[in-house]
């Protein structure tokens, strides 16, 4: 028969295990486009990515499929983005507040600090990035 001492032992084990892997898993919910974790600025800014961005900058399936660097001009209207297209920070911001012929200014949709947010998430996209999960409000 075990005694109590050694049961309550390996009841402690058990535990702990249990929070390391209950902690690993809650990290691994919050990877983000790289693998790599979100800060709670990338994770805003990736947000602002899939509901103003996603759906011209995204492969077929909006929001959920963006085609490579390699297979050729990007999204249905605008090209693929990530850390490769921010050589010119200061460009990439103007053209988001802005915009251009086929792209709608986001001037006075959003502020200097939402465009900060989707720079930060943009930096922690790698080219070639082949896919982006859909976060559906509230999750």
């Amino acid at each position: 028969m075990i005694s109590p001492g050694v049961l309550n032992m390996h009841r402690h084990w058990i535990g702990l295990v249990a929070l390391v892997f209950l902690s690993v898993g809650l990290r691994a919910q919050q990877r983000g486009a790289t693998g790599g974790t979100l800060t709670s600025e990338q994770q805003q800014g990736r947000r602002i990515f899939q509901t103003r961005c996603a759906m011209c900058h995204v492969g077929a399936e909006p929001g959920t499929e963006m085609r490579t660097e390699q297979a050729g001009a990007g999204g249905p209207m605008g090209p693929v983005l990530s850390r490769a297209r921010l050589s010119d920070e200061a460009a990439v911001r103007d053209k988001i507040r802005q915009g251009g012929p086929r792209m709608p200014g986001y001037q006075y949709a959003l502020k200097d600090a939402q465009i900060a947010q989707l720079m930060a998430f943009l930096k922690t996209v790698e080219a070639p990035l082949t896919r982006l999960s859909v976060t559906r409000p509230g999750e």
